[in-house]
């Protein structure tokens, strides 16, 4: 490791000679190496992997992995709103035939409104099934697509990045729409 009185005598007496700059250097880089070890068994000790360094994954593979994850929370999510969506009409079906009963119009009104509730109510979480869903799911379908792309588990897409594929394909699924 390189002291204090090294870099002293390096910034006073100019250029160290190349064999010592190799030989300081090498010993730098064996102190470095010693370190990442120790990292690495004080990982392992606390079961947290090991200390390795990954190439960077090919930003194309990582981007299609986030896409198709965040498809299947958009599928997740349409399911529950589905769900919602069938419990409110039932919920609801015993209304027609009163008196307060608008006719064929309220019940086409009613239905759309239901439909509109439940979509919002499945992507604000409405009563946990896309988490449930997702949370059961993920490990297998993360494993899928790892392999599907060829990605390591420490290449794939951070949840952020997920989530900003999912909102972005929600904002262009909208403007297309309206």
């Amino acid at each position: 490791m390189l002291s204090a009185e090294t870099i002293k005598a390096t910034t006073t007496a100019g250029q160290m000679p190349a064999a010592t700059t190799a030989a300081r250097l090498q010993s730098t880089l064996s102190d470095f190496q010693s370190l990442l070890d120790t990292a690495a068994q004080n990982d392992n000790s606390q079961g947290a992997g090991t200390a390795t360094l990954e190439a960077p994954a090919d930003p194309k593979k990582v981007a299609a992995f986030a896409s198709e994850y965040a498809a299947f929370k958009t599928a997740a999510e349409s399911f529950e709103g589905m769900m919602i969506g069938q419990l409110l009409n039932q919920n609801n079906h015993g209304a027609e035939g009163t008196v307060m009963d608008g006719g064929m119009g309220e019940s086409i009104f009613r239905s759309e409104l239901n439909q509109e509730w439940a979509k919002k109510a499945g992507k604000s979480g409405g009563f946990g099934i896309a988490a449930m869903m997702e949370k059961k799911y993920s490990p297998t379908i993360r494993a899928q697509l790892r392999e599907k792309y060829g990605l390591s588990k420490g290449q794939e897409p951070s949840m952020t990045q997920i989530n900003a594929v999912q909102m972005k394909k929600g904002r262009m699924a909208h403007e297309t729409l309206g």
